[in-house]
This record gives C-alpha cells, structure tokens and sequence, in this order.
C-alpha cells in the first residue's frame, strides 16, 4: 500500500487585549490493494470535526480544515474561543473498501461521508488556557451535541 498525509498549522498569538488566530489544515490518501484498517482516515469528534460521533466517517482520501478565534477575557485565568471545522472521508478502490469492512468489523460500522461534515463550536479556557471545556454542535445529518474536557498538550506528559 501507499501512504500520505500532510498536516498545516499557523497561529497568530492575541496581543495584549486582543483576538489570537489559529488556521489548520490536513488531507491524506492511502491507495493499494491491501491497505491496513488502521491506515484510514477517520473522521468525526475530537481531532477531527466536532460535533459528530468519535470516527463515525472512514475513508482512504481525507481532508480536514479548521479556524479558532481566541480572546483573553481575564488573563490569566480566563480565555473563549469560538472555532469551526469541515472535513471529509472518502472511499475509493476496492483495497478501501476491504479496509473500510474490516474497519466497520472491529468497530462500530463506519463509512464515507456523504459531503462535507461542518462542526461549530466554543470553549472556554482556565488557568493559562491549561484546562479547556469545549461545546460542539455539528450542522449536517447525524450531528450531535459534544461536550469535552480537554488538557494543553505540552501538559499530556505529567498525566
């Protein structure tokens, strides 16, 4: 099988009282007659687009983009962000199809989206934006409502 993915990430900092941006972007493709379940691309809930069930979509093509706008309300004890997601899964050959089966075996039954998934949501940000509590709402068939609890990354290690 083959195998790429890309992943893109700019963020503009808040000056003091302002508004801090921050702009992703991933696609990937695997192609081949034996592509490995886990080399899919899921889609849905955290890491992914909000407001949807955790990779409920599965696919070999992918892509996925996503804006936060994030303010300091009461540094350093409080932040909001407002953020937006869209993604996509796709299947294509018969290798991904095999996959996507074996995939939907092992787990709960996953597929292609049928278009774009597009998610909104907000959070709010305590203690140097350390702890997050984020509220997602997807816009499409099959949406759901997402509440997480989620800890800044550069922390995962004393976890």
């Amino acid at each position: 099988f083959v195998y790429a993915a890309v992943r893109a990430e700019q963020f503009w900092p808040a000056s003091t009282g302002g508004v801090g941006v921050r702009l992703s972007g991933a696609a990937g493709a695997v192609g081949g007659e034996r592509i490995p379940a886990q080399r899919l691309f899921p889609a849905g809930g955290r890491g992914t687009v909000g407001g949807y069930n955790f990779h409920e979509f599965v696919g070999n093509l992918y892509g996925a983009a996503s804006i936060e706008i994030n303010r300091r309300i009461s540094h350093p004890l409080l932040s909001i962000s407002l953020f937006s997601d869209i993604g996509w899964v796709g299947i294509d050959g018969e290798g991904a199809r095999r996959a996507v089966s074996v995939w939907s075996q092992a787990g709960a039954p996953a597929g292609a989206t049928n278009g774009a998934l597009v998610g909104v949501g907000a959070s709010l940000g305590v203690v140097y934006d350390i702890l997050w509590l984020d509220i997602a709402r997807g816009l499409g068939e099959r949406a759901i409502w997402e509440v997480l609890f989620r800890v800044r990354s550069e922390f995962w290690g004393w976890l």
